[in-house]
């Protein structure tokens, strides 16, 4: 495993470990524990690591490479939860893939300033 890769865990881990209550609590009465829990794990392996590695190197500031991340995550997210998690109500898969990645930039706003 490349020491870049290694370095990049935590980060996931807790990425993970933050959006992933959030995804409970709007979804979890609704659609149960368990897909709500899959659609936050495919759908942070699918956004997270783009945001991290790819994008700080491909786009000119840092501000855009958080902006296009976001916008990324919370799209390809909100797709995710509506297709896995299949809520009654749609608007739950954005409001999940909206707060999670709300709480999840703040934090690493946070830390990372």
């Amino acid at each position: 495993m490349s020491q870049e890769l290694l370095a990049y865990l935590p980060h996931y881990f807790l990425n993970i470990a933050l959006e992933l209550p959030i995804a409970l609590l709007v979804l979890g009465r609704m659609c149960g524990w368990r897909r709500p829990v899959i659609a936050c794990l495919i759908g942070n392996t699918m956004t997270h690591p783009s945001l991290f590695l790819l994008f700080p190197r491909l786009l000119p500031s840092i501000g855009a490479a958080l902006l296009m991340g976001e916008v990324l995550a919370l799209g390809v997210e909100w797709a995710i939860y509506w297709l896995i998690a299949r809520p009654r109500v749609q608007a739950l898969s954005l409001t999940a893939s909206a707060a999670a990645n709300l709480c999840s930039l703040m934090a690493g706003v946070a830390i990372f300033s």
